[in-house]
């Protein structure tokens, strides 16, 4: 008896599955020629060696304490320098997000700064496209806002 109950519900999971995996919409992801990045944004990771850096805005500049980097701080016009994982520890915690203001390349700015000793990286922020992506929901169509 329990046998038989075990085998119908277990017939009855696996044919439900079958008709949910029926109605799935596959949309094949179709990246865009043309890579963005923000224009005015670069994150830096530093060396664990590098030590802590404290920035402070000084004159509408990020002053740190460290002569290599604040010249180029200068240089760049950089206005603002924070962590990009508050409070994390260990090798997140050396990755910081630069801002600066003004037309400038950013690769540029970002060999610039990779050059530096005490520096692990330098990467750009990317700008993502939301892909079209349909649920596997029945009523989808019927709300007031799809």
């Amino acid at each position: 008896m329990k046998k038989t109950i075990f085998c119908s519900l277990i017939l009855v999971f696996l044919l439900t599955s079958f008709n949910l995996a029926e109605n799935t919409k596959y949309i094949p992801f179709q990246p865009s020629a043309e890579v963005q990045y923000v224009p005015d944004e670069f994150v830096v990771s530093f060396k664990a060696d590098a030590g802590e850096f404290t920035p402070v805005l000084s004159k509408g500049m990020i002053q740190t304490g460290n002569p290599g980097l604040d010249v180029l701080n200068r240089k760049f016009g950089i206005s603002k320098m924070e962590k990009e994982f508050p409070g994390a520890e260990g090798r997140l915690s050396r990755y910081h997000i630069m801002k600066f203001y003004g037309r400038r390349n950013l690769e540029k700015v970002m060999e610039a700064y990779a050059s530096l000793p005490f520096v692990d990286r330098v990467e750009p922020i990317g700008i993502h496209p939301l892909l079209d992506i349909y649920p596997n929901d029945y009523y989808f169509s019927g709300q007031a806002a799809p």
